[in-house]
Order: C-alpha cells, then structure tokens, then sequence
C-alpha cells in the first residue's frame, strides 16, 4: 500500500513526540511492505547527515499564488499516487491540501493533539505565559479575568476547524477514547461514525528489557516551557521536596523559553541539586537512571515522556489535566495521578515514593507492565485495520 503522510513539517526522529512516533509507525510500515512519502509545507532546517526513513517533499507555502502551490500538490499525488493520505495536522493549510485531492483516494487526518485543547484549565494557564506583543498580552489578561469568553472564541474557532476536516475526510482519529468523548462535548453533533482512536506506540519498546539498578533522579523531560509544559511548577515541587532529600536529584533534560527564568528561580530559592542538561538526543540514558518521571503540564496531547519513562521502570507522577493521562496510568497501580497544579500533593505523593522502596518497586514494574500494550507491533496492526476498512469501504466500526 502506497502512504502520503502531509505534515507541516519534516519527520526528524529525535525532534519533537509527533515526529518521533511517525518515524517509528512509517519504520514499521516499511518492514512490513507499505511505501511511505511524507510531504510538508515549513520550511526546517535538516542536519546535513541526517537520513530520512523515507523520501520526502517540501512544498513551499510562504510567499507563494495558492493555484502555484496545489498545482505542485496534484503533481506529487499524480506521480506517486498514494492509497491514502494521512494528515498529521488539522489547520487551514492542511485544508487546502485534502480538498484539493481526488476523491478516490482515502484521506485520514489524525489530531496528535488534545482536541479544544487546555480549555479545562485556561485561567491558570494564561497566568504563566510570558507576553511580550500587545496581542498576546490582551489574550493572556482576556484569559485570565475573563477565561469563559475567550474560552467560547475557542470552541469557536477548533469547531469550525473539526468540522471542516471531518467534512472533507474519510476518518478523523486521536490519540484516545478520552478525546473522541471531548470532541462531543465541545461538539456534539459531531458525526461520530468517522471518529477513531489509535494511541501512540512505546517508541522504546523492547521486549527483552531487564530494568536494571537506578539513581535517586527525578526527571523532568520535554520542551522547557511553561506553557503548556509548567516547568516553573516542577521548579517549585522540587523546592518542596530538596532539603528533606539530600541524596536525590532533580534532573531537567530539554530545551525553551522557559529554561533561564526557571534557573534563575531556582538561583533565588537557594536549590543546589537541580541541573539542567540541556538537549539530548539519547534521551533513553536518563529514563534507564530515574526512578520517578515528572509531568506538569497544563494539557497535552499524550506526553511521551511518560510511556517511554514507563518503559524503563520510571514511576510517573503526573498533574490529571488532560485526557491521555488516565490511558496510561492507573493511579496507585502503574504510578500517581494529581489534582491539578497541587504542587504540595504532589511533592507528597513523591515523597511517599522516595520514604517507601517496596512502593516504589512495585509501580516500577507495573508501569514497565502497561507499556507492554504499546509495543510498536500492536499499534501499527490497529493502523492496518483502518487502511483494511477504508480499502474496502467497510464502516470503521465493523
């Protein structure tokens, strides 16, 4: 089967959740037969060594007469001519792109992100969100004294959005039940006939993995922002949580916008055993060496940091601020799920972790347990039902 994968921008392995999984996903397509094509529309810079998993094609956008930029885009569909077409992005250009697509070819756009994201908790995201245009200082102020009108402009707009897309593709997927069950409350006359769910792949998967003796690190990995990220609230769990731990560590791996204020937050408050490692490809070395993985964010899509900690025997301890959260951890069980932004509650349920090593053991297992249902096999071969439905126009609930 012949795949066109449409992105915004380049599939690069080790940059960003997105692109780590659809490497993995087009990896395993390719073992098993199927030819991918990814093509994008923002322009990257690409290391000069880097080797794509498979061909793609960069179609500028910027600066350029749309019939230009469809006409390039019926050309590629033309020339390699694709079964179906799997959108990773649901914007207005990624609009452009699949209503200007023969209809006999299957178009499947799939939402890696919350879908009416961080409305759940909007007051308190724009709190920490570093404004420096007017606009976006009048949308952090609008979101803060009055979070319940710029929340309906919201609706608004991501409604419009799905709409849009649904109306123009075969299937509309996510990341969880969880998000199929939001999109209806947000909009509930969704037609839920074209709505699936295929979670992310453990990208770390290995069957054969022995957990083997770890340091006492807490770890904090991702984009270094504080929104969606909240890393400033990491900062501060961890100031709860030093000087009653002097043989632990704090680890932030990552880098953003939020890195300098956060160093300098933890200069004030006197915190020596916080370190910021910066960016790092082989993110997989410091899952293997933490026993607890941290997650503070506002909202997410899937935050990958938590499966692949899960992966290594990393317990998480995660704010339940988002959907995807509850499709990974069973609280108690496979590790802790957090009343929103209590950063004592947290600190706490750390704390019981560091105090109690048979706990600890046990969620480690456990979280190593749950991931085994993530293994890259088992999610591609849900990707394949869906292209065996499209190809033979079945109903995807059949």
């Amino acid at each position: 089967m012949r795949l066109l994968f449409l992105s915004f921008i380049p599939i690069i392995r080790y940059i960003g959740g997105m692109q780590k999984v659809t490497d993995s996903i087009i990896t395993e397509f390719k073992n098993r037969g199927h030819e991918s094509l990814v093509v994008y529309y923002e322009k990257r810079a690409i290391p000069s060594d880097y080797q794509f998993t498979c061909p793609h094609h960069y179609i500028k956008t910027v600066r350029r007469p749309w019939d230009e930029i469809l006409s390039e885009w019926r050309n590629v569909i033309e020339e390699t001519r694709p079964d179906i077409i799997i959108s990773l992005n649901h914007n207005e250009k990624a609009l452009q792109f699949l209503k200007n697509t023969p209809s006999a070819i299957k178009r499947v756009t799939f939402n890696h992100l919350q879908p009416f994201p961080g409305l759940d908790h909007l007051r308190s995201a724009s709190k920490v969100i570093r404004a420096r245009r007017l606009s976006h200082r009048i949308l952090k102020w609008t979101g803060i004294i009055f979070p319940q009108l710029l929340s309906k402009y919201y609706v608004w707009h991501e409604k419009g959005i799905i709409s849009k897309t649904i109306e123009c593709c075969d299937l509309y997927g996510v990341l969880t039940d969880g998000y199929i069950d939001r999109i209806a409350r947000y909009y509930p006359h969704v037609p839920k006939e074209k709505l699936f769910s295929i979670p992310n792949p453990n990208p770390f998967w290995d069957e054969e993995y022995q957990i083997a003796p770890k340091e006492n690190i807490i770890l904090f990995l991702g984009r270094l922002s504080n929104m969606p990220k909240n890393l400033i609230s990491f900062a501060r769990v961890w100031k709860r949580l030093e000087s009653n731990n002097p043989d632990w560590k704090a680890l932030v791996v990552g880098q953003g916008s939020a890195a300098e204020p956060v160093k300098r937050f933890c200069k004030e408050q006197k915190l020596s055993n916080i370190f910021f490692e910066g960016h790092h490809q082989d993110v997989a070395t410091y899952y293997k060496r933490a026993k607890v993985v941290c997650v503070t964010s506002f909202f997410e899509s899937w935050n990958m940091s938590i499966i692949e900690g899960m992966n290594y025997g990393c317990v998480p301890v995660a704010y339940h601020s988002y959907e995807g959260t509850e499709e990974l951890i069973k609280d108690g069980v496979n590790g802790f799920l957090i009343t929103p932004f209590d950063e004592k509650e947290m600190a706490d349920k750390i704390q019981r972790l560091i105090d109690d090593e048979k706990m600890m053991s046990a969620l480690s297992r456990n979280a190593i347990e749950k991931t085994k249902g993530y293994a890259l096999p088992l999610i591609v071969d849900q990707w394949e039902k869906i292209f065996e439905n499209l190809s033979t126009n079945n109903s995807l609930l059949a």
